[in-house]
């Protein structure tokens, strides 16, 4: 029996779920993973869920540190971490009920990925560019080691852009299709309730495309009567949120206007002297994709500017629009935010290499005499086996990576961590000793929901907040997975010396607490 083409599509966008969970939840279990603000968006989350109310201002440990940034309310809207709380209520678990979560959000650019390409180059180009995305480095990079909100509003861009291309496309033929208007201002405005800046990526490659195709076609085929319903119905969603971002400071938004470094206009993307915990290898092409796939992003591109169609108008409009928000930072605009604004990227490179295997094939079957379709199977299966030794066996070794145990709270952490959580007073300080590993340190007073003095060395002395410190947290647990007795020897010394007078109270599986008596 042959199965119809929409059955054929429903098993692979099945299979491309299926394949990206599989990916995905490799590093969760029972304990937390993630580095640069992982933890923070998970305690505003775990605080949200612990007191099954809706978060607007800072919980008490994190508004100590980070309070000043928006006069103590949480950043932009609450969806992400009211997600994260709404999935520790109806699972029960603290932690893998939010990473379930959290592992499902971050696989579904490969989902979103399909819907576009699908629609504008054929099922099996948008197939192959959903597998690949799967494997994109930097999107499994952001998911291991931050967590941002914004990756995953950023999914939201090709499905925005699939919407509002069946809209604008209808409006030139004369026949709107008005729900697909209405969906792109829903998109958009869920889009932004997960991160603000992934509407900026939607609004400058709609721009441009809007434009373009104004200017193609020499026509403005709007009824503003729809487009102001549509921009009724992203206001009235839209304008409530504004509590959550108006105060944001001046330098936190990044605007310091001013044309610098006009050199960098020649460069795709120019990183940041400060890469803001940013690992170095996030910005380099070489890590991220491998030099390798260039020619296939060059051949995609020459591909998309030889035909010059309304779908290829779209790709390089966003393209375009990409290219104009990594140049932000040249005119003084969103300085600090350009870097996180690269974790777009890989979302149209995974396209354009496929739209280059394509022309590839195109350009092959018209030079030898061996019929298309055994050209094609020749160049995939090439083309797979190269990505799956350079690309994709990286990409899980990444992943694998996650589960080292040494790189996360451990359970004797996690135990000590729920004592001071039913145990101390909620606007406690402790003093962090011992932890080796400094993003456990960040962890650990997440989990605790208690704010905490620490920093990069074993004893957190010179932290701000050591001298508010009423407890002592001794952490002997890490150590001892590391094999490092010469440490903990030198670690028992200052114990003895330093909390001889104060109170234990709490010695389990190498950690202690104690109440500081003075």
């Amino acid at each position: 029996m042959k199965l119809a083409k929409h059955h054929i599509e429903l098993l692979l966008l099945f299979a491309l779920l299926l394949i990206g969970m599989s990916m995905y939840l490799i590093p969760v279990n029972d304990m937390p993973f993630g580095d640069v603000d992982a933890a923070t968006h998970f305690g505003i989350g775990d605080y949200a869920g612990t007191t099954n109310m809706p978060v607007e201002t800072l919980p008490p440990y994190l508004d100590r540190a980070k309070g000043h940034v928006n006069n103590h309310k949480i950043w932009y809207p609450p969806q992400y971490h009211h997600n994260i709380a709404l999935l520790q209520i109806i699972s029960g678990e603290r932690i893998i009920g939010p990473y379930l979560l959290i592992a499902f959000e971050g696989m579904l650019i490969g989902t979103a990925v399909f819907l576009l390409i699908r629609h504008l180059f054929g099922m099996w180009a948008g197939f192959l560019a959903g597998i690949l995305s799967l494997f994109s480095m930097r999107d499994i990079n952001v998911y291991l080691w931050s967590q941002w909100p914004q990756q995953i509003s950023y999914f939201y861009l090709p499905v925005i852009l699939y919407t509002a291309y069946r809209y604008l496309t209808s409006a030139f033929e004369g026949k709107p299709k008005l729900v697909y208007l209405y969906l792109t201002a829903l998109l958009c405005v869920f889009q932004y309730f997960q991160h603000p800046q992934g509407l900026l990526h939607s609004a400058a490659a709609l721009g441009i495309f809007s434009l373009v195709m104004i200017i193609k076609e020499r026509k403005m085929p709007f009824d503003w009567i729809h487009i102001a319903v549509a921009g009724v119905i992203f206001l009235v969603l839209f304008l409530p949120t504004l509590k959550y971002t108006g105060e944001l400071s001046e330098q936190q938004a990044g605007i310091k206007l001013g044309l610098s470094n006009v050199g960098g206009f020649f460069s795709w993307f120019i990183p940041q002297d400060n890469f803001h915990g940013t690992p170095e290898t996030y910005f380099s092409f070489k890590d991220m994709y491998g030099y390798w796939l260039i020619p296939f992003i060059l051949l995609g591109v020459v591909f998309l500017f030889m035909k010059r169609d309304t779908k290829h108008l779209l790709m390089l409009s966003w393209m375009l629009s990409l290219y104009i928000l990594f140049h932000l930072k040249l005119f003084g605009i969103l300085d600090y935010r350009t870097h996180r604004m690269l974790a777009a990227e890989s979302h149209l490179f995974y396209p354009l290499i496929v739209l280059g295997i394509m022309f590839l094939i195109t350009f092959i079957s018209s030079l030898v005499s061996a019929e298309r379709r055994v050209v094609t199977g020749i160049i995939i299966l090439l083309f797979a086996g190269m990505f799956w030794v350079w690309n994709a066996q990286p990409a899980l070794a990444r992943l694998q990576s996650a589960n080292d145990p040494l790189s996360r709270v451990n359970p004797a952490e996690y135990d000590a961590m729920n004592y001071l959580q039913m145990n101390i007073p909620e606007d406690a300080v402790y003093l962090s000793a011992g932890t080796a590993v400094y993003p456990v340190k960040k962890w650990m007073y997440i989990l605790a929901q208690r704010s905490a003095a620490y920093d990069s060395n074993l004893i957190g002395t010179e932290h701000e907040f050591a001298n508010l410190s009423s407890y002592v947290v001794v952490d002997y647990s890490q150590l001892v997975m590391l094999g490092r007795q010469d440490v903990a020897q030198q670690l028992i010394g200052w114990e003895q010396q330093t909390l001889q007078n104060d109170t234990l109270l709490y010695n389990q599986e190498n950690i202690r607490v104690y109440k500081l008596e003075r």
